[in-house]
């Protein structure tokens, strides 16, 4: 980020001061006068209220104001033909903003499930007007407040609730009737008050009625982030597998170890030992083709943003991550390939546990390892001890890593199945010879995982440091990039020509940085020198990702992030 002062300084758009601008709310109301009247909120005179007005965003966004904005005044105006006295409440009064968390039609009678988390003190003081004589209205607004802190308001986040706070006073001069617009397809606004009996009596929820405001805002927004465009991740194959013809099996007395990434699994040679079922171990009542869910003593790990905190074990071999995947007994790879569930076919094959002669399937858990253990199972219609087979499926509660543990199995009855797939539908890589693959180590599984995704962490306010934070890294990410420019390509240019499908370039290549990722997430400090001449300046971000074997190149890219910076 060395830098970025010199692309800054090459890039800045030359913006005058902050200028002020203004839109009436409701939509529309600017020019024409609201349906009826209402008394609330500066109209109560002295016996004291709180009252709430939700606006929906659409008052802003269809008024061009589709960016967050520096709300620095409000101003209400008094009804048709109604004057202003001088008048005062000298004991003051509070306003407040915030993003309410729920839209306008659905606001109830308690005032704090209506403020949002930005819920912010924007004024407390007294509250006077002048004399303003009656007229036709539209009348002019002319009972006003500037805002001690400046409220930033985004229309994409939510409605905005005005908030105010009358006491209990001696109130001076003369309480105005105000304009209110109630139309049902024009107000988009409701209230919430309390009057009678402030401040313990009862609350009203009035729709369709929003009092008409004058909204003063930073014509230009206040500094604000955006995402364009969208990352790109090329999914390898989600599911890997391999079918044995009958009397084919050759991973008797092995094991595979497939160690846990964010991006799915990594298989190595075996790294854990068959582990025996103690004599505390349960026996699962598993009755030939059915399936029982185990729970576990803590959440396992699935993949960076799943868990789960059970176990769907099925008699014919596997074990499940959740319902769904059945209890067919004779493997079909198709069926495989478009599971309901995650999906840990240590042997996907007919067996009977229940079986007079046979043995059967258990489960404890050992040190934090949740072990289930076909224990000389025979399969289905076996006659004889040739059709034991014992193998066992580990499952590291802490990492989420899995092992399959075969002793001695059997080459009889029908054919099998081993691998693992992912829930949802998987394109067929073919059946594998795992026993060839796994001298080295081989891509057991890659996990459905969001695009690559690129964020800042606060708005870019001039003179301070926030971080680009990357996000979605498959667990496999050895480095990552994070890109800032000056010239920003909207629709992206595609990179497939790269050898990276689905990869688009959105942001110029001006500044270049580093970062190491680690856990799925990287971070790359942004440090927005104190120039106030940059007001309005926008950079373009984007950051890649080098993810060997995702794809020809080796690279992901994000989405693109722009940047506008301002002083507030």
């Amino acid at each position: 980020m060395q830098r970025l002062a010199t692309l800054l300084a090459v890039g800045v758009v030359a913006v005058a001061a902050l200028s002020q601008s203004t839109l009436v709310v409701p939509n529309g109301c600017a020019t024409s006068e609201g349906f009826t009247g209402s008394p609330f909120p500066w109209g109560r005179g002295g016996l004291g209220m709180r009252h709430q007005t939700i606006y929906d965003s659409s008052h802003f966004t269809n008024q061009g104001v589709t960016y967050p904005i520096g709300i620095t005044a409000l101003r209400w105006r008094p009804d048709a033909n109604v004057g202003l006295v001088p008048s005062s409440y000298p004991a003051g009064c509070s306003v407040f903003l915030s993003t309410c968390p729920v839209d306008q039609s659905a606001v109830v009678g308690a005032f704090a499930n209506n403020r949002g988390a930005d819920h912010t003190q924007v004024f407390s003081g007294v509250v006077s007007w002048g004399a303003q004589p009656a007229q036709s209205g539209p009348t002019p607004f002319g009972i006003g407040i500037q805002l001690t802190t400046p409220f930033v308001y985004d229309p994409n986040s939510g409605d905005l609730n005005i908030e105010c706070d009358l006491p209990i006073q001696l109130f001076t001069g003369t309480a105005p009737m105000l304009d209110v617009e109630d139309g049902p397809t024009t107000a988009l606004a409701s209230r919430v008050h309390m009057a009678n009996g402030f401040p313990t009596g009862p609350v009203f929820v009035t729709n369709n009625h929003a009092v008409v405001v004058e909204v003063t805002y930073a014509a230009t927004g206040y500094a604000y982030s955006s995402n364009y465009g969208a990352g790109c991740i090329h999914r390898l194959d989600a599911s890997t597998y391999e079918n044995f013809p009958i009397a084919t099996f050759d991973l008797a007395n092995t094991a595979i170890s497939m160690l846990r990434t964010n991006g799915g699994y990594v298989a190595v040679p075996g790294l854990v030992g068959f582990v025996a079922p103690s004599g505390s171990a349960a026996t699962l009542g598993l009755a030939d083709d059915s399936e029982l869910t185990v729970p576990l003593s803590a959440a396992m790990p699935i993949d960076a943003g799943r868990s789960t905190s059970s176990l769907v074990v099925c008699s014919n071999g596997f074990v499940s991550a959740g319902p769904g995947n059945g209890v067919q007994f004779a493997p079909i790879a198709a069926r495989f390939l478009d599971s309901a569930s995650l999906w840990w076919s240590a042997c996907w094959h007919d067996f009977d546990p229940s079986h007079p002669f046979g043995g059967r399937v258990k489960f404890e858990e050992v040190s934090g390892i949740a072990c289930v253990t076909w224990h000389g199972v025979w399969d289905y219609a076996g006659t004889s001890a040739a059709n034991a087979n014992t193998f066992q499926i580990q499952f590291d509660l802490a990492t989420g890593s899995v092992h399959y543990v075969f002793q001695t199995m059997s080459l009889l009855g029908n054919a099998r199945l081993v691998g693992v797939s992912d829930a949802g539908f998987s394109v067929d890589p073919g059946s594998m010879d795992i026993s060839t693959a796994l001298p080295a180590t081989y891509q057991a599984a890659a996990f459905a995982v969001s695009p690559l995704g690129l964020a800042a962490s606060a708005r870019p306010v001039i003179g301070n440091v926030i971080s680009l934070e990357s996000s979605n890294i498959p667990g496999m990410g050895v480095i990552g990039l994070t890109i800032l420019g000056m010239t920003e390509y909207t629709a992206g240019i595609d990179l497939g020509f790269l050898g990276m499908p689905t990869c688009r370039l959105h942001a110029s290549l001006d500044v270049t940085a580093g970062f190491m990722p680690a856990q799925g997430v990287g971070s790359t400090p942004f440090a927005i020198p104190a120039v106030p001449s940059l007001a309005g300046t926008i950079v373009r971000g984007q950051s890649a990702v080098l993810v060997p074997g995702i794809n020809p190149f080796g690279f992901l890219t994000s989405n693109g992030l722009r940047l506008v910076l301002d002083v507030l």
